[in-house]
């Protein structure tokens, strides 16, 4: 049994923009706030990451001074 499918062929090839192009642009605009808002976020997080490793840093190597200093 042999069956043939039809592929329909686009006689005009243009993009067309969809209907909802307000939309569209809403969401790209709210995403684009998104991902400065996450990238803000993450930046802080970092820094703030940073600045708690240099205090561990310095309050080991305080106590150890100390340490070192009683014996």
């Amino acid at each position: 049994m042999n069956t043939l499918t039809a592929i329909p062929a686009r006689s005009d090839p243009t993009i067309s923009l969809p209907n909802n192009l307000p939309g569209l642009l809403e969401w790209s605009v709210l995403g684009l706030i998104a991902i400065f808002l996450i990238k803000g976020i993450w930046k802080e997080y970092q820094e703030s990451e940073k600045a708690e490793r240099e205090l561990t840093s310095k309050l080991i190597d305080r106590l150890l001074k100390e340490k070192c200093d009683r014996q």
